[in-house]
């Protein structure tokens, strides 16, 4: 196994750190041949010049003799900042075990060894590479150098974990209604138990509690009717409700979704539209989650509901009804806002990448628009 940790030899890699050989004749040749390694690096360098997949010459320790200029795109790097390190310097930490483990198949005979892996020059941005390493040896038998192809798999690999995101979420969305009858037999037995508990109680402050309880129970139990519904769905309801009076008695909620340093604020007056209310409060809850997310330590999210009333383009006015979510959080990037509704898109490590993408689909459902707006 090549000792990828030691520094380059003097000579431009000719030095194995081998014993000598005792065949003085032997050592001679050895001694004649010591510049093989630079024609080899001239050879290769024009054979591999303008090739779109990566090359690179390591000497028998491991170390970088030549990359070239895909190589060095691929990297982000000069040729210059490659050269002497060991191809494992090159190789993210949890990968490096791949790179000795193919080192030590090709030290025991095997004529190739090829391993997907993530590269990098500078720590925290990798690619992912599909490499493949070849070794040569000398007359002796000895290693002598490594020819390593490196093809970029990074757009592949990300594409590959799209859909493997996508799999998931297919097959939550087959459990769901399985997973909604086990929630709702559950929200059943702890309904009846708060309405029992309600019938032996006196103190208001208890009574106040238990009604907000039973009130949670009873969004909770829709939602679990919606997750039974999700593959073979019903006619969606609709109803005049008071927006603003839906999002005001959410607030408690709310303010119990945000950490301690965040403050939650709702203003709200009375606005009727026609929707299911169901849906109207995953949009709502969908927008602070996110206006959360966005708010890294101490910051402010702010809801609004207000009348009001805008100018169409042919001069009638018409008049709305606007759910606001602000926060003070870090803001989007042009590309993140562009996609901000594409579906399974996400920005987060567990986000399914479906909740502004539903939101829009229940909002535009209802004869109504959602956008986003952003400051960096």
């Amino acid at each position: 196994m090549p000792a990828t940790g030691h520094p380059p030899s003097d000579d431009g890699g000719a030095d194995r750190g081998l014993d000598a050989p005792r065949d003085p004749r032997g050592h001679q040749e050895r001694r004649a041949g010591q510049r093989g390694p630079e024609v080899a690096v001239d050879r290769f360098r024009s054979a591999h010049a303008t090739s779109p997949i990566g090359f690179a010459l390591l000497n028998e320790r491991g170390h970088m003799l030549h990359a070239n200029p895909a190589l060095c795109r691929m990297l982000d790097a000069a040729e210059a900042e490659l050269l002497h390190r060991p191809l494992t310097d090159l190789v993210h930490p949890s990968d490096s075990l791949l790179v000795d483990d193919s080192m030590a198949d090709l030290l025991g005979g095997a004529s190739s060894a090829r391993v997907v892996l993530r590269l990098e020059a500078d720590v925290g941005a990798h690619r992912w590479a599909d490499v493949t390493v070849h070794l040569i040896r000398d007359r002796s038998s000895e290693p002598y150098l490594y020819t390593v192809h490196i093809e970029d798999q990074t757009d592949h690999v990300e594409v590959l974990g799209q859909l493997g995101h996508a799999a998931r979420v297919s097959l939550a969305g087959e459990m769901a209604p399985g997973i909604g009858h086990d929630l709702r037999n559950a929200l059943t037995a702890i309904g009846a138990n708060l309405d029992f508990m309600a019938g032996e109680q006196t103190d208001p402050a208890n009574l106040e509690r238990i009604k907000t309880l039973s009130e949670s129970v009873h969004r909770a139990h829709s939602l679990a009717g919606q997750l039974i519904n999700l593959v073979h769905p019903g006619p969606p309801s609709r109803e005049l409700i008071d927006l603003g009076g839906m999002v005001g008695a959410l607030e408690p909620i709310l303010r119990t979704m945000a950490d301690p340093e965040v403050t939650v604020e709702v203003v709200t007056e009375p606005a009727l539209v026609t929707g299911d209310p169901i849906e109207l409060e995953r949009v709502l809850l969908t927008l602070v989650a996110n206006a959360l997310d966005a708010i890294d330590g101490p910051g402010k999210v702010t809801v609004e509901v207000s009348r009001r009333s805008l100018d169409e383009p042919d001069g009638e006015t018409r008049r709305c009804v606007q759910l606001r979510v602000t926060d003070t959080g870090q803001g989007m990037d042009a590309e993140t806002l562009a996609r901000a509704f594409e579906p399974y898109f996400t920005t987060k490590r567990t986000g399914t990448g479906l909740g502004l993408a539903s939101s829009r689909s229940l909002v535009e459902a209802l004869g109504g628009t959602i956008d986003i707006s952003t400051e960096t």
